[in-house]
């Protein structure tokens, strides 16, 4: 049984959201109430998915409250501080589709994560993608559209089961040494 100033001390963290994130969460947990109940609320912290892709949310500071998210979905959203992403331990899956000027350097930190979609970014990508070799158990990486014109960044990736590199300017040369350098990578191009 949950103790009143718990329930309490949750409705009080739901009453400071903002309403982007109010709506964000009440249409991932499909909560039709204005208010959310006490068991909707304590549930809502241990949910493993989240997908905000499209909301109008644009900083993450109340994802603290989600330690158990494995699966993250930020694409077209107005997110450029990834800060609070390094406390989502679980997180092994993140997508970034469309984002709006990614810092690949605060996704380094993220050693979990094994799946990993940054492609057509509206604002260039910040940063080397070398730093995703800090990722080690990156099995899928999906760079569409990122502007990208050779692969060197991405030999040290060795768990990469998947790659794909379409709409970049990578020559066909490159592609096929990285493909020979990763055999065990399929390569998208």
């Amino acid at each position: 049984m949950r103790s009143n100033g718990n329930v309490i001390t949750q409705q009080i963290w739901w009453n400071n959201l903002s309403s982007d994130w109010q709506h964000a969460l009440a249409d991932n947990l499909e909560i039709t109430s204005q208010s959310p109940s006490a068991n909707e609320l304590a549930a809502m912290r241990q949910i493993t998915e989240l997908d905000l892709s499209g909301s109008a949310i644009d900083d993450l500071t109340p994802l603290y409250s989600f330690r158990e998210l494995t699966k993250l979905d930020l694409s077209d959203t107005k997110i450029t501080d990834l800060t609070f992403l390094k406390n989502l331990s679980k997180l092994t899956e993140l997508h970034m589709v469309c984002s709006h000027g990614l810092n690949v350097e605060e996704l380094a930190c993220l050693s979990g994560l094994e799946v990993l979609d940054i492609s057509y970014p509206v604002i260039p990508l910040v940063g080397s993608l070398t730093l995703l070799e800090r990722l080690p158990n990156l099995r899928e990486l999906f760079c569409n559209a990122c502007d990208l014109t050779d692969v060197i960044p991405l030999i040290g990736l060795e768990s990469l089961n998947t790659l794909s590199l379409s709409f970049n300017r990578i020559p066909h040369e490159e592609i096929e040494a990285l493909s020979e350098l990763s055999p065990r990578c399929r390569i998208l191009f």
